[in-house]
């Protein structure tokens, strides 16, 4: 008996990506670095909307970190020292 494998969902929708990208200002270029992947595997997957899975975690993470900090809007001063 052969096994029919099965298609799994999308981390990432296209769309979705595609919107959050122009929401907030980020290139394909950017995106390609940030995640440690080439330029082109990202146009591949606006052209051909086939992505690995690990790739569709890593963009996943890169949202899910970039609307967190956003969201948290927070500046550390810590690391300075004040005069006295």
């Amino acid at each position: 008996m052969s096994k029919v494998p099965h298609m799994e969902e999308p981390l990432v929708d296209i769309l979705e990506l595609g919107r959050w990208m122009a929401e907030n200002h980020i290139s394909r270029s950017t995106l390609a670095s940030a995640i440690g992947m080439n330029r082109s595997a990202i146009d591949n997957y606006f052209v051909r909307k086939k992505l690995s899975r690990h790739a569709q975690i890593l963009i996943k993470r890169f949202m899910d970190g970039q609307e967190a900090l956003a969201a948290s809007n927070a500046v550390s001063y810590t690391h300075l020292t004040l005069p006295t």
